[in-house]
């Protein structure tokens, strides 16, 4: 994926993209899904585990910000909330487990 059109093309956000000869240095016409792409990358693994991990913890919105695998906030939240999390997290007594 180094031709420049195609990258300018997935970071726009279009599901496909489509680059004729004579149109751009990536040279023969190439019509390419993003999901195409993405199912291809190293990565995939790794999202996909992240993603069944995050439904079997109930996690239905993004963002949503998961803190000792037990707090979470859900949604777009002013600095309070999340100083609030972390005051509680400084203050949970530890055990044996943690």
């Amino acid at each position: 994926m180094g031709c420049p059109e195609a990258i300018r093309a997935l970071s726009s956000g279009a599901g496909s993209w489509e680059l004729a000869d004579g149109r751009g240095s990536c040279g023969a016409a190439h019509q390419t899904s993003v999901h195409q792409i993405a199912a291809a990358l190293p990565e995939r693994q790794q999202v996909d585990d992240g993603i069944e991990w995050s439904r079997s913890i109930g996690v239905t919105a993004v963002p949503t910000f998961v803190f000792d695998d037990q707090y979470g906030i859900v949604g777009a939240q002013d600095y309070d909330v999340f100083k609030a999390m972390m005051e509680k997290l400084v203050r949970k007594p530890k055990t044996a487990t943690n």
